[in-house]
């Protein structure tokens, strides 16, 4: 799939983050009968799957068919389009850029893009900290490895209201912030520019049909049900390996992607499987 971006701005689930929570449900379901179904249809493309949802969750809410619902949704792209996004978080940035967390962090603590969260009201020396504020990235580097599980949360001293060069440190230990990746996100302004300024916002946008260079989505599809039926590899490097020779088998002839790639794609959804019990 490589950079999944937005046209006309309006913004696309990457397709790993989709794979990775259908993924979890599979493994969740299965203990369960009939769980071979559920299987096969989360394996089928999930786009339409999911505009079909969209148009039955309006259907029940005005009470309407499901053909007026179409209507309605069809009306709605025509009179009016949604504003362009706030911000993006940091894994979203990641698989939009096809760059790894720890990639990011270092362009952060370079200085740009900012990393920001939001915080709940702090009163520090007279002033009322709150809203979304900069994060110090280099505090939390350790959430960044990039073969390794980091630690899934940190604790902060010091934040920068946005817009200001200063830290404002934080005295009171019951006001020091827990930081979660979740938390962690970068203003769309931010994205933007930096997409420009390094010549990525070409490759970010959506060209409406451009083929993908690999077959992500047959990937995924054969994964789901190869973790179904029998579960996850020992191993991320086997994982890997054996994605290898799934490209070779599929494509012969075709350039296959390197290990380094497959690793980014596979990461995600390696670390959610084994962080879920």
């Amino acid at each position: 799939m490589g950079l999944e971006h937005v046209k006309n701005k309006e913004s696309v689930v990457p397709s790993e983050i989709v794979w990775t929570s259908l993924v979890l449900v599979v493994k969740k379901s299965a203990n369960h009968a009939g769980c071979g179904r559920a299987t096969r249809a989360f394996a089928r493309p999930v786009i339409g799957k999911a505009v079909s949802a969209r148009e039955r969750i309006e259907a029940r809410r005005f009470g309407i068919g499901r053909r007026a619902a179409q209507r309605l949704r069809a009306g709605r792209r025509k009179k009016m389009g949604l504003p362009q996004r706030t911000f993006f978080t940091v894994q979203e940035v990641a698989i939009r850029w096809d760059c790894s967390l720890d990639d990011l962090a270092g362009w952060a603590i370079n200085g740009k893009p900012e990393v920001v969260m939001a915080i709940e009201p702090i009163q520090q020396n007279g002033t009322i900290l709150s809203g979304l504020v900069v994060v110090p990235v280099v505090d939390i580097l350790s959430m960044f490895r990039r073969w390794a599980s980091g630690p899934q949360r940190r604790v902060i001293r010091r934040v920068r209201p946005i817009g200001q060069k200063d830290w404002v440190m934080i005295a009171d230990p019951e006001n020091h912030i827990t930081v979660e990746p979740s938390d962690l996100l970068i203003l769309a302004s931010e994205v933007y520019e930096f997409e420009i300024a390094h010549g990525l916002a070409k490759r970010a946008a959506d060209p409406g049909g451009a083929p993908s260079r690999y077959d992500w989505e047959g990937l995924y599809i054969s994964q789901m049900v190869r973790l179904h039926e029998d579960g996850l590899p020992a191993t991320q490097g086997e994982w890997v390996a054996e994605v290898q020779d799934w490209f070779a088998k599929t494509s012969p002839g075709r350039e296959i992607p390197d290990e380094s790639t497959i690793r980014r794609r596979l990461t995600p959804i390696w670390r959610a499987l084994r962080e879920t019990p």
